[in-house]
Formats: structure tokens, sequence, C-alpha cells
């Protein structure tokens, strides 16, 4: 085309039968460069109208994997919890399963895998307890009155003997304890918004079902300043860096107590536990959300 418009510029007046055939010429392979592309476009077209259905259909395809997953770990949680009350009828499952019964207490599941589960209080212990009540300033998890108090009165008078077999005894810094307080990390990887992390004394009755008096909870990690522990405030936020209000004798504090429990305790021969586990299969790590 440039070649003939050269040749065409080079003519002179009177070469009208050379000029017209050029023009011609030119006429036809513009037309046909049109041709072309339109017909560029109109694949371009077919190619993403292609590529959104193709992408839909992804999107339908995992929606239905994900759907299927969903209902077959409902189905999963179903069966595991009816078969954990038909061994130990105390514990029972409420509000979606997200929530079991457990000694005298209600329980939120904060993490599951086989036979284990973490539990955490549903609501705050009504009435305010100091991390220390010796009036010691220089304590730790492992040296104050709090964790005694979880591991032997707590304990004894929430769970029975049965109850007490499956509560498993944990490793917590330089104790082994079977009721404790969450740590700041195990707060932040199983509660992971501020929301979740907000509790009270009671709840209101459903629809509404919200906590009333929202309180400010213990943790039993070590706080910035001397002598301090965090906390959880009232309004979900952890807190490890005030001298008064984190202080280990404050007393206007609430304790939220945590277990794990694990019903493969309940048999000395785990062939029936572990039978039930491969069949099915693994659920929540300790290190995932809640359920």
């Amino acid at each position: 085309i440039l070649n003939l418009k050269r040749n065409l510029k080079t003519l002179g007046i009177f070469d009208l039968k050379k000029k017209n055939e050029i023009k011609n010429e030119l006429s036809r392979l513009d037309k046909e460069d049109k041709e072309k592309t339109s017909f560029a476009e109109i694949c371009s077209r077919n190619a993403n109208e292609l590529n959104t259905k193709l992408k839909l259909e992804v999107q339908k395809r995992d929606k239905y994997i994900n759907d299927y997953k969903n209902a077959q770990r409902e189905m999963q949680k179903s069966a595991l919890f009816a078969y954990y009350h038909e061994h130990m009828p105390s514990f029972s499952v409420t509000d979606n399963m997200n929530y079991v019964t457990f000694g005298k207490t209600k329980w939120l599941i904060i993490g599951w895998k086989n036979s284990r589960m973490f539990l955490l209080a549903d609501l705050l212990i009504p009435e305010d307890i100091s991390y220390e009540k010796s009036g010691k300033k220089d304590v730790t998890w492992s040296t104050c009155s709090l964790r005694e108090w979880l591991n032997n009165d707590y304990y004894t008078t929430q769970f029975s003997k049965e109850e007490q077999r499956i509560i498993e005894k944990r490793t917590l810094e330089e104790s082994r304890d079977k009721v404790f307080v969450l740590s700041e990390q195990e707060v932040l990887s199983q509660l992971k918004t501020e929301g979740s992390r907000i509790c009270g004394t009671k709840r209101y009755q459903p629809p509404l079902n919200r906590y009333i008096d929202n309180c400010s909870w213990w943790l039993r990690s070590s706080g910035e300043a001397r002598r301090t522990t965090s906390i959880v405030t009232s309004d979900g936020r952890i807190l490890n860096n005030h001298s008064v209000t984190n202080s280990v004798n404050y007393v206007q504090k609430y304790v939220r107590p945590a277990i794990v429990i694990d019903f493969s305790l309940l048999y000395k021969d785990n062939k029936v536990m572990h039978k039930y586990q491969e069949f099915f299969g693994e659920n929540k790590e300790f290190d995932q959300e809640p359920l």
C-alpha cells in the first residue's frame, strides 16, 4: 500500500489510467484490511466471551465443591457429636454445632481435630478474681493463685470424675494444667477479630443473644510492664502495657476458662476411636479459625 501511494505521487497529470488503476488497487487493499480487522475484532470478542463463560463455569464448579465439602463436614460433625454424646451423656451440642455443653458450663469450640476439642467458656465467671490474690507482685502463670484455683476448686466443682477423665493435661510455659486461661497468641490465632473476643457474664435471650455487661478477662501472657499480665478488654482489644489495669493484683477482672477435651482418653484400647477417625478423617486444627 505504501509503495502504491508513492507511485501515485510520482505520476503526472496525464497518467489518468495508471492513477485510476492504483486508486482501485488501494481501495481493494483497504477493504481487505478492514475485513481482516473486523474478523480479528470478532475473534477477540468471541474469545473474551468464552473466557468469561469459562470463569463462570469454574466459579460454579468451585461453589459446588465447597458446598459439597461443607455439607460433608456438617454430616461429619453431626455424627461425631452424636457419637461423643452416646459415650459421654453430659456432652451435648448447641447453636448450630458451634457450642457444646460439658460439665456445668457452655463452651465455644475454638479448635477441633479428630477426638480433641479446644473449648473456651461462653460466659465469664461472674465474680471479680485477681490474677494473684496474695498480694505478691512478681508472679507468672505457673506461680499465680488464679492457676491454682482453676485447677483445684473450679476443676473439682465443675466436672464429674467421668468428665475429668477426658480433660487433657497441657504443658503451658512452666506448668502442666487441665484448666487455664488463653495466651495472647491463642487469642490472636483462635479469635481473630475484636468482636469475637467480647464476652460478658450472661446473655440476652434469643433472638438478641448478645452479651450483657461486657467485661475484661485475664490472659496468662505477661504484660510489657513489670508485675503485669495481658488482658482482653470489654471491647475485645488485647491490652498488655498498662501498669494499673494490667496489674496482677487488680481485682476488677473476670476469668474465661479454657480446656482441651480428648474423647480417645475414654478408651484404654483406642482401636474403636482410631477406626472412627479413619472413617471421618481429620477436622479442625488448633491453629485455625473457630468453627
